[in-house]
Order: C-alpha cells, then structure tokens, then sequence
C-alpha cells in the first residue's frame, strides 16, 4: 500500500484536470472516469499534495525540490528547482504562478513555465502554505504575520499576533486570520 497525500484540482476553460500523489508517483486523472492518464515517479519522497498551475503540475518534495511536469505533453519531469529547507506544505497556484513555503522560512514564486520569480526570507519558519486572495498572508511559528505581494514577493506589513503560531492563517473578505496558541484568533 502506498500513502497518499491528496488530490489537486484545476478547473479551467480546458477542463478540470485532477493529479493526485500516491507513494512516490504522481497520477494525472481523467476527472470524468478516474482512469489514470499518465505516471510519474518523482525522484524522492513527496512532502505535500500536488498544485496545478496553468498546464503544469508542481509536486514538492520532502528534500526541498519542487518539480514540474506538464499536463499535457508526454514528458515527465521538465522543472527541478532546489529550495533551502524542507516542503511540507502543497504549493499554491495564484493566477498562472505557484508560491511554496520551505522549513527554513522561505517563500518561494515560480511561473507556471517553472521559472522562479522570486523568494522572500521570513524572520522565524513559516507556518504551513500562504492563504492568498491579492495578497498572500504568512505566519511565523514565533507569531510573526507578513504580508506579502504575490506577484512581486514585496512585503506589504509584518505584524506580530503576540504568541507562536502552529497552523496557516485562512483569508476571507481580505481579512487574514491568524490562530494561536494563546489560545486566541487573531484578525
């Protein structure tokens, strides 16, 4: 039996198109009969589920590599970045790009042709994936809350929520919310 770590979904004009992470390999699934598409095996341990952005999948991996793999074409594996720290957190597509968050406190940007546009270091670990609407909000594990522009990884603001932090903050109506361990929900 082989773990799995959960399914991404994208519906776009194309179609939905559904990949999900089982063992070390990645499935592409068709999402009108389940049926696999197409395999492929990632050359270390998945730390996350999947994310689709544009026509490529992004998987992290447990070491700190994120790859990328297209969709739609034949190859498997066409993008290898290496971050500093390891990846625990599923990336996040945010219009045609996909942010991800290492260990070590680091946010990363990558287009959707796998070019990295950007990282952007935090003061402490950051905690789980960024909760995104037009700015992508990040919590520290010692209570740090940045604010970041997803398209340019500039920092907004910082604000400290006063008591560590262990889970990812959650958005809605542009308002970020952050839980502590205080206990205490902080907007």
């Amino acid at each position: 039996r082989r773990r799995s770590l959960g399914p991404a979904i994208s519906d776009t004009r194309d179609g939905v198109r559904v990949c999900l992470t089982n063992g070390s390999n990645v499935n592409k699934i068709d999402a009108n009969t389940g049926a696999v598409l197409k395999v492929v095996s990632t050359p270390g341990a998945p730390g996350a589920p999947p994310a689709i952005a544009g026509k490529r999948m992004f998987v992290p991996l447990v070491d700190g590599r994120v790859i990328g793999a297209p969709l739609t074409e034949e190859t498997l594996i066409s993008w290898n970045y290496k971050s500093v720290g390891e990846i625990f957190a599923s990336p996040v597509p945010v219009k045609d790009s996909v942010l991800w968050t290492t260990s070590q406190g680091f946010l990363y940007a990558a287009s959707a042709d796998g070019s990295v546009r950007y990282r952007f270091r935090g003061a402490a670990p950051l905690v789980g994936p960024p909760a995104v609407d037009e700015v992508a909000y990040l919590p520290t594990t010692t209570g740090l809350l940045y604010a970041i522009d997803p398209e340019s990884g500039r920092q907004l603001w910082r604000a400290s929520v006063g008591d560590d932090v262990q889970l990812p903050a959650v958005v809605a109506a542009g308002v970020a919310y952050v839980g502590s361990t205080a206990p205490a929900l902080h907007a």
